[in-house]
């Protein structure tokens, strides 16, 4: 339940509902093993430290449910994820496993998706960031710009050595000015652009911008560095045992 969180946030999204849905009205299943899974549940969320909403009878017909519904940049809410405790399907496969004296154990089953449907979430996603994904996300991250038709080979070299570390990186050696690449890079979703002039090339340094308009300058074995981390996938927790 707790790695949940870490991957929505990973994807820019701080803003998290969770509500637990109890016993539907048409349901499988007895009431003492509607209790037993109700209980097991919300006390499972209550340990991982998560605060819920009840929603009476929106459970699935076999087992009630935690849904986590994002939050966008216009505060619309989406339920993406979910997680359901079953112990009716098990039961009505005639599901089990052996133990460790030999004995046969019914298993309970956990239904969990964090994404729902892939389509929707990327959705979703593009709506909250306004086209403008996260720089792990881009599909380009860098957009490498040499000044000058002489500077072609050494750009090109650059971004050669940053798609060998794994940043997306890509050379617009056109014609167009500097400042209307740079605004074409940024139109694009590009979040950072790498100006090389003959100044960089002879300080070996890199004139970096990002799409906020930020703009400073680095030794460019600090800049390769610096590009590198900003585009890193961010670390996710992994998923709960």
């Amino acid at each position: 339940m707790r790695s949940a969180e870490g991957v929505y946030r990973a994807f820019g999204f701080d803003e998290l509902d969770i509500a637990f849905s109890s016993r539907p009205a048409l349901r499988a299943g007895d009431e003492p093993t509607w209790e037993r899974a109700e209980r097991m549940l919300q006390d499972s969320a209550r340990q991982a430290g998560l605060e819920f909403a009840v929603q009476p009878g929106q459970g699935a017909f076999y087992g009630p449910k935690l849904d986590f519904s994002l939050k966008d940049r216009l505060g619309r809410s989406w339920q993406c994820g979910t997680i359901q405790l079953d112990f009716i399907l098990p039961e009505r496969f005639e599901l089990a496993y052996a133990d460790s004296s030999g004995g046969r154990q019914r298993p309970a089953m956990l239904h969990r998706a964090l994404f729902g449907s892939i389509e929707r979430f990327l959705g979703v996603l593009l709506e909250h960031h306004a086209g403008t994904l996260p720089p792990w996300l881009a599909p380009e991250q860098v957009m490498i710009v040499p000044v000058g038709t002489e500077l072609i080979d050494y750009a090109s070299a650059l971004a050669l050595r940053l798609r060998n570390s794994g940043v997306r990186a890509r050379l617009d050696a056109s014609s167009d000015t500097l400042a209307r690449r740079i605004v074409e890079a940024h139109k694009a979703g590009i979040p950072f652009v790498a100006v090389v002039g003959k100044r960089e090339q002879a300080q070996d340094s890199l004139s970096i911008r990002d799409r906020s308009g930020k703009q400073w300058n680095t030794r460019l074995e600090n800049g390769v560095r610096e590009l590198v981390r900003l585009c890193a996938q961010p670390a996710i927790a992994e998923p709960d045992p």
